[in-house]
Formats: structure tokens, C-alpha cells, sequence
């Protein structure tokens, strides 16, 4: 099949690199799984049928040549190259159509396919000859020198075709690992089969010719495949950022399964060491290092945007505003209420199958602690989209406030005295008891902020608040009152008054400062260790659970200063994994009700909300599962800042991550209804914003994420969380940054479970503390 007159019938539902008119309903595409194995089995069918006709060519060539019949050999090499590269030159068509569809006369991609259809022919005849030179100079120069020709010119050939479908100079990543390893296989194998030959040992000649290029063909078919779905030859190609790395399915299936094997690599602890720091630095190495050139400040690099981190960072430059892609709608995008109803939740919830309500209470309590567009200090609300107000570090600001002015009045006076002892205070935070168990105190007083809480945050939609309910807000760091991020804020506030006490009673020499920053230390540091061992290997589907290991990231690239970004910001909008009701103690609450008041947290105390918590079933993050009323408050001015910081598109974001961009919707979700909701409102699968896109995907097996988020969220967290300045070697291994007893601590802590069994009431009380739900089966 050769690329004239349109090249070939394109799917039904594409048509020069648009949607058409037909409904996806009609072609719905096949699930994750069924795709997953069909490609399996194409990618086997066309090893193998690729090996029998080349390695049978070459053998019989050799075969031949060896007993005296040159000519015949010779006719058999042809034969079988030629029928090989035909085969490939079908395959890339049917490949790239089936994929892309029909391309139009004015497709940059008509050019560009032309010219690797020629160049495909032309390496057909090449490798002919380059067998021939070989074949000639080991009968006369030596075999040495042979092999070494053999192998320089082979990997030339290869190499030219795979530049030739990337579309990129011949000198590009010319010394690649999986292509130099590649050709030398196939050199290895013709070498040995003419040795055997010639010693008349003409099975293991056979059979040795046969593995060199099935292994050959592995790898490189696996190559191609990868560079013909990653470049979309129907638009031009965008200098933005380089051709996406290609992925590592192998490694991705190594680490995703065999949990006995990885159970038994982390009892030796250098080995358990060198295969975390090898998973970690593999997810965050996806993307090149910050500093990112650019941020939510100006389209352009300045000292001012490079500094300047009250605004966010971004990973890919803003479009431009009067920019059109050839495949996106004439219409345009929709409108932002029309997008955010694609997240509206129809009837009930789709639960996770995996996470409970815990998880989405922690994660809320956490990401408030970094991820903070700028508020309006005085009326709570949002002011600056582009902007973060954090020091963009996990900091526990969520507890101990953003300032040093909000951390003093949250911090008890040594004079006061503890509400739980009643011994005088010592790097303690305020505290009050309730019902027999420790809080914070209350903000209020007749209706207005205590004088001693005057710099603390407006708590958002303080107006809105009933004034039952206003007398019973708690003083925090934060301004998020959402009953599971106060119940996250009490825990960490009991823990570290309990930090605090072992502390003091430990170092009786030590100041009131001294005692408090140092428990500040050790519970950040707990708080990393939770987050990476507990919630991040809850969020993954990596059999190899992740560590933190401080002394096994000193020079890596990655360790920049912090810098959040605006998509990372946008992508842990995790809205549809909060249920309509919360259902404690027997009693259901709407979501409206779990939103400031904290009579819902002391009248069933800390433990009993965290088991009601660990005990109900998360929502599945995703379209179509997102409360009405979150959809309103929070998604639709999700998708207008995403829009108001021009982010690009979907598929774009997949490219940088390394990730094939989707050629049609059935690609991005095998939901049928999902596929027409985004064809209704976007047309053309190039047009998806990345808002949407991100929570239209199916998930990622054994993972809670879609595929484009968990990546970004992997190379992001880790990279931030590992880059804390308590986990750099100087400060993490000092004798005075935790002390003997706070060391003793963090090495005790490892889950949220363990914080919550050790601030209990009463040891006769068990307490169920789990982000993962006790029916999920891997």
C-alpha cells in the first residue's frame, strides 16, 4: 500500500484529522484490558512473521553461499529482505491510518510520510548490500574487522529509519541504548550462523540466527511502534519541547506485579536502597528538572518570573490566544459551565474501588498545605488564580499557619497551662478539652476573632456560616473547614503537643523555642514519611513500596528549590472523591453539613470519625462522579483558571510526559457515554483541555489515578516532598535537628494509622485507620 490519493479509507469516525459526524456511540472502543492484550498479540504477530521471513532469507543466503551456490543465496537474501521491507512499508501505513485516518493534501504529515516510505525502500536495498559487503570482506579481510563494518553500517540503516519516521535530524540521539544493543544483535547472529555453518553445524546456526533477530525485531518494532503513535504527522511539529521519550512497558510491569519478589528484595536493605532510589528517580525523570522557564507571571523568562514565587510555575508556555490547531473545532471550546457539567454526578456515586473517604480527607488536608491560590485575607475568598501563597514547601502551614505572625498566636505561652496535664506549657500549640479529648481552641468571641487569633486566616464563607456554628469554629493555620481536613488538623495537633511533652520532660534544659521547632521537625518529617510510604504507595500501583531514604537523593537532578506548578495545582482537584453523605455513627450527613461544624468531629471523637472515615468508600476520581454542589464551587472555576492561565491542550501534556497522545476519544476513556459527551462538546479529540482530559481517562489497574495524572503527580510530589530541606544529608543527619527521642519517633511512623493508635483516650479503644478499603483486592 503506497500513500496516493488520500492513502487509504480512514476509520469511521475520523476524517482529515477531524471527528465526523457519526456518534461514538456506534464505534465505542474496546476496554483498557482488551486493548492492552490485542496490542500484545499484533506487536507478537509481527516479531514473529518479521523474523521467519528475514532470518529464513538470511540463513538459507549463508546456507547456500557455503555449499557452493552463491547465486541461489543470493536470490534468497533478496527474497527475503525485499518481502520483509514490504511488509514494513504496509504495516507503517495500515499502522499510521488506522491510527490517524486519511490524511488530507494539506496535511504536513503528506510530506513527511512520503519521504518515510522512501526511505524504508531505499534501506531495504541497502541491507542487501551492507550482507553482501560483510559477507565479502569476512571471506577476505578477516572476520574481526568484518563484523566491525557489519555492525557501524547496520546500525546506520536502522538508525535512519527511525529518525525517518520521528521526523528529526540523522545525527539525533544517533547512540541510543535499545538501538545500538538491537543492531548488535542482529550482527551477533549473522556472525555465529556463518562460524556453525562453516563447521557444518546447521541446527544451532539455525536456531542461534533465528533468537539474534527475533530479539532484534523486539526491540526495534517495539521502537517504531512507540515513534509512529507519539508523532501526530497530521499537524506540524511543535518546537515547544523535544519528541517525548519513549516509555518502558518492560520495567512499568516489573515493578507493578510480583509482590512477592519485592517483599523479599526490601528485607536486604542495599538492595531495597538502590531499587527505590532507582523506581523514584524513573517517575520523576519523565520531565526535565525545574526550574521551570516559565511561570504564571508573563509568557516570557525573567529574572522577576524566575523569583517571584508568589506565582505559580507551569510546565508548558501558555497558547496564544488567537492560535487554532487544524484539529480543533471551527466552534470552539465550549463554554466553562458546559465543560463542568461533564464532572456532575447523575444519580449515584461510582465508588473507588480502592480508597476510602480517609484518603480524600487527607489528601484535602494535605495539598492545603502547598497548593493555595492567593485568598482575600479579609472576605476568604479567591483573589489571584496564577497565584500560590504557600513557600511552596510541605510545611505543615496547615497547622502552624503561613507566617510567623499566625505561628506565634497559635503557639501556647510557657505560662499557660496544658489542658490535658495541666502542667505549664512548653512548645506546646493552644489546646482545649473537649469531652475528655484534646482540640484547638475556639477562633471566636461574641461572633468576632479572639484578639490573641487576629492574625489567623478568615475561615472561606465566614459570612455564610450560621451563628450556632461560628462559636464553635476552631483556630487554625488554615482557612479550609471541611469536617475530614479539621479532623487531619487535630490529629497533627495532639501529636505534636504529645511530641512536645516527650520533649520536654526528655531535655529539661531546653527552652520553650527549642522544644517547639524541634517537634516541628520531627512531625514534618513524619508527615513525608506518611505521605510517601502510606499515601503516595496507596496512590501507585507499585508492587516495590517507596521509602524515604534521605541519603539516596544528594545529587540527583531534580534537587532544585521548590516550585510549585499551576497543572499540579489543577490536577489534585480531586473533587468526585467526597460522597454526597458521610454517614457517622449511624447518622448520614449531607456534604453541606460536613463544611465547619466541628460538633461533628467532638461529639464522636477523633477515633470514631477517622474509623467512620476509614470505613465508607471513596468516590472514583473521574468524570461524571462529582457532587452538584462541588460541581458549581469547585470545578467550574477549576476550568476557568486552567483557562485563564491559557494552559494547552490534553494531548499536549501527554506528550510531555512521555505519553502516546490519543487519536480519538476511544482512546482516552472506553466509556461509550464519556466518549460522546466529549465528542458533543469538543469535536475533535485535539481540542480536550487538560482540566477535562485528565479526569476523562480510564483509570491506571491497581491505582486510583488516570495514566496522565498519576504520571504527573508522581514526578511532581515525589521531587517536592524528597527535596524538603529537613531530608538534605547536613540537616537530616545533625544530632540537634530531631534528638535521640525525636529520631526514635519517625522511625516508629510510617502510616496515619500509627499517629492515630498513639493518641488515643484509652488503650482499650480500636481504632480502624486505613486509606485502603478492607474488601480491595489487587
Amino acid at each position: 500500500m503506497t500513500l496516493t490519493r488520500g492513502i487509504a479509507r480512514p476509520p469511521a469516525h475520523v476524517a482529515n484529522g477531524k471527528q465526523s459526524t457519526t456518534s461514538p456511540e456506534r464505534f465505542p472502543g474496546p476496554t483498557s484490558r482488551d486493548r492492552r492484550s490485542r496490542r500484545v498479540v499484533v506487536f507478537w504477530v509481527k516479531v514473529l512473521l518479521a523474523t521467519a521471513i528475514e532470518a529464513g532469507g538470511i540463513y538459507a543466503w549463508l546456507w547456500l553461499h557455503t555449499d557452493g551456490h552463491p547465486w541461489w543465496g543470493l536470490l534468497c537474501l533478496v527474497l527475503g529482505e525485499a518481502t520483509e521491507t514490504a511488509l514494513f512499508r504496509t504495516g507503517t501505513t495500515r499502522d499510521t491510518h488506522t491510527r490517524w485516518g486519511s490524511l488530507d493534501a494539506a496535511s504536513p504529515g503528506v510530506k513527511h510520510f512520503r519521504t518515510v516510505q522512501q526511505r524504508v525502500g531505499t534501506m531495504g536495498i541497502a541491507e542487501v548490500l551492507i550482507w553482501l559487503l560483510w559477507l565479502y570482506m569476512a571471506e577476505d579481510v578477516g572476520w574481526g574487522a568484518a563484523a566491525g563494518v557489519l555492525l557501524v553500517l547496520m546500525h546506520l540503516k536502522h538508525h535512519v529509519e527511525v529518525v525517518s519516521i520521528r521526523n528529526l535530524r540523522f545525527r539525533d540521539e544517533l547512540f541510543t541504548f535499545h538501538g545500538t544493543f538491537a543492531s548488535a544483535l542482529e550482527v551477533a547472529g549473522g556472525v555465529a550462523c556463518l562460524r556453525l555453518l562453516d563447521d557444518d553445524r546447521f541446527v544451532p546456526a539455525a536456531v542461534v540466527l533465528a533468537v539474534a533477530i527475533l530479539l532484534e525485531h523486539a526491540i526495534q518494532i517495539e521502537v517504531l511502534n512507540w515513534e509512529m503513535k507519539a508523532r501526530d504527522i497530521r499537524l506540524p511539529r511543535d518546537p515547544r519541547w523535544k519528541h517525548p521519550p519513549r516509555r518502558r512497558p518492560v520495567l512499568f510491569y516489573l515493578f507493578t506485579h510480583f509482590a512477592w519478589f519485592w517483599r523479599r528484595v526490601q528485607r536486604v536493605k542495599p538492595l531495597e536502597k538502590r531499587a527505590n532510589r532507582f523506581a523514584i528517580n524513573g517517575f520523576i525523570n519523565v520531565v526535565q528538572p525545574r526550574p521551570n522557564p516559565l511561570s504564571t507571571m508573563a509568557e516570557y523568562t525573567s529574572w522577576a518570573s524566575l523569583t517571584d514565587c508568589s506565582y505559580s510555575g507551569r510546565h508548558l508556555p501558555p497558547v496564544a490566544r488567537a492560535a487554532t490547531c487544524p484539529a480543533t473545532s471551527p466552534a470552539g471550546p465550549p463554554s466553562a459551565p458546559e465543560a463542568a457539567s461533564l464532572f456532575e454526578r447523575r444519580e449515584t456515586m461510582i465508588e473507588c474501588p480502592k480508597s476510602t473517604l480517609l484518603f480524600g480527607f487527607f489528601a484535602q488536608w494535605f495539598t492545603d498545605g502547598f497548593l493555595r491560590s492567593a485568598r482575600d485575607t479579609e472576605k476568604g475568598v479567591l483573589r489571584d488564580t496564577q497565584r500560590n501563597e504557600s513557600t511552596h514547601e510541605i510545611d505543615l502551614s496547615q497547622l502552624y499557619g503561613l507566617t510567623q505572625a499566625a505561628t506565634r498566636q497559635l503557639r501556647a505561652r510557657p505560662d499557660e497551662l496544658d489542658a490535658v496535664t495541666g502542667r505549664p506549657c512548653r512548645g506546646l500549640l493552644k489546646n482545649q478539652n473537649i469531652n475528655g479529648e484534646e482540640y484547638p481552641q475556639f477562633l471566636l468571641e461574641q461572633g468576632k476573632p479572639k484578639k490573641e487569633f487576629e492574625r489567623l486566616l478568615t475561615p472561606v464563607g465566614f459570612a455564610r456560616i450560621a451563628p450556632t456554628i461560628k462559636g464553635r469554629l476552631f483556630a487554625l493555620g488554615t482557612d479550609v473547614t471541611n469536617v475530614g481536613a479539621l479532623a487531619c488538623n487535630v490529629l497533627f495537633l495532639r501529636e505534636h503537643n504529645r511530641i512536645a511533652r516527650c520533649l520536654g520532660d526528655k531535655n529539661p534544659r531546653w527552652d520553650d523555642a527549642r522544644v517547639f521547632e524541634t517537634t516541628r521537625n520531627i512531625l514534618t518529617v513524619m508527615l513525608l514519611k506518611i505521605v510517601v510510604e502510606d499515601y503516595v504507595n496507596h496512590i501507585t500501583p507499585n508492587r516495590l513500596e517507596f521509602r524515604v531514604a534521605p541519603d539516596s537523593f544528594i545529587n540527583e537532578p531534580w534537587k532544585r528549590p521548590n516550585r510549585m506548578a499551576i497543572e499540579f495545582n489543577l490536577l489534585y482537584r480531586w473533587h468526585s472523591l467526597v460522597p454526597s453523605t458521610f454517614d457517622l455513627n449511624g447518622h448520614e450527613h449531607h456534604l453541606t453539613d460536613t463544611l465547619w461544624d466541628t460538633r461533628l468531629l467532638t461529639n464522636a471523637g477523633l477515633g470514631q470519625f477517622m474509623t467512620a472515615a476509614s470505613s465508607q468508600p471513596a468516590g472514583r476520581i473521574g468524570l461524571r462522579n462529582t457532587d452538584p454542589f462541588l460541581v458549581e464551587r469547585a470545578e467550574l472555576p477549576s476550568i476557568k483558571q486552567a483557562r485563564a492561565a491559557r494552559l494547552c491542550s490534553y494531548n499536549d501534556y501527554r506528550r510531555l510526559c512521555g505519553l502516546i497522545p490519543a487519536a480519538g476519544f476511544h482512546e482516552i476513556s472506553s466509556d461509550p457515554t464519556t466518549q460522546e459527551a466529549l465528542y458533543r462538546r469538543y469535536g475533535s479529540v485535539e481540542a480536550v483541555e487538560f482540566y477535562v482530559g485528565l479526569f476523562a481517562e480510564d483509570l491506571v489497574p491497581n491505582s486510583i489515578l488516570p495514566e496522565l495524572m498519576l504520571t504527573m503527580v508522581a514526578f511532581d510530589a515525589f521531587s517536592q516532598a524528597l527535596n524538603n530541606p529537613l531530608l538534605a544529608p547536613r540537616i537530616y543527619n545533625h544530632d540537634d535537628t530531631f534528638s535521640c527521642a525525636g529520631r526514635e519517633i519517625i522511625a516508629e511512623t510510617a502510616s496515619l494509622s500509627d499517629i492515630v493508635q498513639r493518641n488515643k483516650t484509652s488503650s482499650a479503644e480500636d481504632y480502624f485507620v486505613s486509606f485502603t478499603r478492607l474488601d480491595y483486592r489487587a
